[in-house]
């Protein structure tokens, strides 16, 4: 108690806001201000005639089923996605979040330009520089959210698939996400970064409202599955944590280069390989992982997507 300070809880509350007013009555129990100015008729909310009829002082509304006010609120909720590869093309690739060896994301640093075109057409090099990609809109969103330092928003629940700016606890990073998921009573919400492909569960506090200006760049992140090779697990259980551990070593911080073996409305399967820079030398991922005794090479028909349950290992950018 002796470290506590009522000025700075005060100061650093969800509820220092100009958005609310701590003074009302209303929030003290509902955590809500209704916007309903001259509140609504509690004759005619109730199925009963209102004797003042068009000259009642409320408004004649209706609440819907569990509602407490008619308040609206304008959100973001839509779906950005990229334009994926064709199959046979070669594209760069950065793994951006690993779910296991064969199921994880990447961003396409270059876009869905295939390696041989861009290496003949510095033209296009120069052009895909010049355009707005995630480098600028990371620095934008920094630099746009981390002058907010209190909330922006109503006390009211986010809605599912709502589309925000959500601070990443292990990095204090800004990104765009979709809320998911929330628990009952609102303290928290599964968020999933839309351009790194992780999720997690955050508090209120670490969520803003989007800004239309952020939403112009497709969504960055890719599901990817690799081809051509499962799991040696034999007991069922999937892919192990050192062979999720051995593939994030092969692929951590690097650029790759990928094959697009298969092409779905919403997920690509690839095979990756990395050309060391200074040796020159190629490593197929795929058979790196086999030769390392945790994978086996199968057929494409017969190959199993990855399984999801392991916790995805998250991979981003300094």
């Amino acid at each position: 108690m002796d470290d506590w300070n009522p000025q700075e809880t005060d100061y650093l509350s969800e509820r220092n806001s100009y958005h609310v007013d701590v003074d009302s009555s209303e929030v003290a129990i509902t955590g809500y201000e209704s916007k309903n100015y001259g509140g609504i008729c509690k004759f005619f909310a109730s199925g009963r005639r209102c004797f003042r009829g068009d000259t009642c002082f409320y408004k004649h509304v209706f609440y819907e089923t569990g509602s407490m006010t008619t308040d609206t609120a304008e959100v973001f909720c839509f779906d950005n996605p990229l334009q994926l590869p064709e199959v046979g093309s070669w594209v760069v690739v950065e793994v951006s979040c690993i779910v296991n060896p064969s199921h994880f994301f990447v961003v396409l640093p270059w876009g869905c330009h295939s390696v041989p075109v861009l290496k003949a057409d510095l033209n296009l090099q120069a052009k895909v520089q010049e355009e707005e990609n995630l480098h600028s809109l990371m620095k934008d969103l920094q630099a746009h959210y981390s002058r907010l330092l209190f909330r922006d928003r109503p006390l009211v629940s986010l809605a599912l698939g709502e589309i925000v700016a959500a601070r990443h606890t292990e990095d204090d990073t800004w990104y765009r996400a979709r809320v998911v998921n929330a628990k009952n009573d609102d303290s928290m919400v599964e968020v999933y970064f839309v351009d790194f492909g992780f999720s997690e569960w955050l508090p209120e506090s670490r969520i803003r409202c989007f800004q239309s200006r952020f939403a112009h760049l497709p969504f960055q992140a890719v599901e990817c599955f690799l081809s051509g090779i499962e799991s040696r697990n034999d007991s069922g259980n999937g892919w192990s944590k050192k062979s999720t551990e051995a593939f994030k070593n092969m692929v951590d911080e690097r650029t790759l280069t990928a094959l697009v073996t298969i092409r779905h409305p919403k997920c690509i399967h690839v095979e990756l390989h990395y050309v060391d820079p200074g040796t020159k030398q190629e490593l197929d991922i795929g058979a790196a992982l086999v030769e390392s005794g945790f994978a086996r090479f199968v057929e494409k028909a017969e190959q199993k997507l990855g399984s999801g349950e392991m916790p995805a290992i998250t991979l981003r950018p300094e």
